[in-house]
């Protein structure tokens, strides 16, 4: 059954943040260094396939990076800002090295710790420190990362991707607004004259284009 398949149900969390709450973004945050590339492909999974006109706002732009660093990188904004956006926090149980257990339970306990900061917030009376909470997130766990895990993490996300892609409206497998700024390269690089007076600044001044002067009949 479609609607108890867990990228099901990350298609629906994900269309009723973006289309009722209007989020414009997503977060993907990885506490597991071997998946670094994780952020990387979900973002053109998201935009290439679903980032498309539609009558309701179609996938919000996906960011996000691994381990602690995103924290800083990221969290402050999350944290303090009025505007929603849901996080999703992807942990596995046992890390791929039993040499590094200690490292892999603090990274899990940053994982789970946000996870919850993100909705409980900080409730102080200090202005400047106040968190009001109430930002969604998900926890997705693994047992452990084998390729067969991958390989199943990556079809959840290409399954909802197409679910998502339903409740839009919209086909996830047409790619034409990359066409414009493709057609406009080989022009370039063709010696065409671009349309923009800041292009053809560049253009000329780094020889892409140059301007075949006619000869007058006296010459």
């Amino acid at each position: 059954v479609i609607s108890d398949t867990i990228a099901y149900n990350l298609a629906i969390i994900s269309f009723w943040y973006r289309v009722f709450w209007q989020t414009t973004t997503e977060g993907i945050f990885s506490y597991t260094k071997e998946l670094e590339g994780l952020k990387d492909h979900l973002q053109i999974l998201s935009y290439e396939s679903n980032g498309k006109p539609s009558s309701i706002p179609t996938a919000p732009f996906m960011y996000g990076g691994v381990g602690t660093g995103v924290e800083h990188q990221f969290f402050q904004k999350i944290q303090q800002v009025p505007e929603k956006t849901l996080s999703t926090f992807v942990i596995t149980e046992k890390p791929i090295d039993e040499g590094h257990n200690e490292l892999h339970r603090a990274l899990n306990a940053h994982a789970l710790g946000f996870s919850e900061a993100l909705a409980t917030g900080n409730q102080t009376k200090e202005p400047e420190a106040f968190c009001e909470g109430n930002q969604p997130s998900l926890l997705l766990v693994m047992k452990k990362l084998t390729p067969e895990n991958l390989g199943a993490l990556i079809a959840i996300y290409e399954y909802k991707t197409i679910i998502e892609s339903l409740l839009y409206g919209v086909n996830a497998f047409e790619g034409y607004g990359v066409i414009p700024g493709k057609n406009t390269v080989q022009n370039i690089l063709q010696g065409q004259l671009p349309a923009l007076q800041s292009t053809i600044h560049w253009v000329k001044k780094w020889g892409y284009f140059q301007e075949n002067k006619k000869k007058s009949p006296s010459e």
